[in-house]
């Protein structure tokens, strides 16, 4: 669905091992208005812009075996919100982690993307702030560059908005939720213990199924 859009960047840097909860590539935006004093980025907008559809640029990705996960940061994807949505579409198909840098903050960012907000991603929320610059402010092991900044692990709450439901089979669902329980002792549908399961999980999209078969729905 997502796959062939055309996405405009300035370039993939692997083996990011500082700026997310994982190690993961950083798929630079094309560009940002924000004008924050001191930023750190400006330079990127000197890079080249590139172009390539969001299938080939988390195909990238997903070839490095050191790659977990795709980082969109460096400049400001909200200003590109075809080519932010393809991506995160596109990586969570493949199974890969998503961690997006934002100058929004979580209400702003909830009402102009709400579908991105329903989905199981990590957020880094706020804008760079030099009244308020730390080297002291960690969260998930990554170090935040001002102290109004925070990082969020959003999650799937709604998956029937997707097209997504409980599958009809009464047996089937009680003996899945039966066996997750006495497994890890709840289901990792309904706490957000276990949020890094991305349950419902991404196979849902590819396959049309969740892994233990919970969830069924169309593949997109």
């Amino acid at each position: 669905m997502y796959r062939d859009n055309l996405v405009q960047y300035r370039g993939i840097v692997h083996n990011v091992v500082n700026d997310a909860p994982f190690v993961g590539a950083m798929a630079i935006a094309p560009e940002c208005h924000r004008g924050c004093k001191d930023c750190f980025n400006q330079h990127l907008k000197e890079k080249p812009l590139l172009e390539a559809t969001a299938g080939e640029i988390v195909d990238a990705v997903a070839e490095n075996p050191f790659d977990q996960g795709v980082i969109l940061a460096g400049l400001e994807w909200t200003y590109s919100p075809d080519a932010l949505h393809a991506l995160i579409w596109t990586a969570l198909n493949k199974g890969l982690q998503v961690m997006l840098y934002t100058y929004m903050e979580e209400e702003q960012f909830k009402k102009a993307f709400p579908h991105l907000h329903d989905m199981p991603i990590w957020v880094k929320f706020g804008e760079y702030d030099h009244n308020r610059k730390t080297k002291t402010h960690v969260q998930y092991g990554v170090s935040l560059a001002s102290s109004n900044q925070h990082i969020k692990r959003l999650q799937m709450t709604n998956p029937e908005a997707w097209g997504w439901s409980v599958t009809s089979d009464e047996r089937l669902r009680n003996s899945i939720l039966k066996s997750l329980r006495k497994r890890d002792g709840h289901c990792p549908c309904e706490v957000p213990k276990t949020l890094d399961n991305l349950c419902p999980c991404a196979d849902m999209r590819l396959t049309g199924k969740c892994k233990c078969g919970l969830f069924v729905g169309e593949s997109v």
